[in-house]
């Protein structure tokens, strides 16, 4: 019917779990991309190589960032079926919560 909001069911945390680290491994995967940054630089101002060839390192390095990035951000929320991050917001550009229903990413485990 129009008009009619759709229900989502309550989903239990098993069903969440798999979507999340997935959600987690996609900005993990794009920090380290991110943190690569530095050694590219070095590589492209203090190497011995072809301008061309340093070029192609950088240009390499803006693809990897940018498929991280897309990927990252295309992510969809388990439970709400949304862009679990908002691209368009700068105030928190990677936040640990869902910007429509505010599920959160697990905690690490740790001491």
């Amino acid at each position: 019917m129009a008009g009619r909001a759709k229900t989502v069911e309550p989903i239990d945390d098993r069903n969440l779990r798999p979507a999340l680290q997935r959600i987690k491994r996609r900005r993990i995967t794009t920090m380290i991309v991110w943190g690569l940054l530095p050694l590219v630089l070095l590589f492209f101002y203090a190497s011995n190589y072809s301008r061309e060839t340093r070029e192609l390192a950088l240009l390499c390095w803006v693809a990897m960032y940018s498929i991280a990035t897309i990927r990252m951000y295309l992510s969809r929320c388990p439970k709400c079926f949304q862009l679990f991050h908002n691209p368009l917001s700068w105030k928190i550009p990677i936040p640990n919560k869902c910007q429509q229903c505010g599920l959160t990413l697990p905690k690490p485990h740790g001491p």
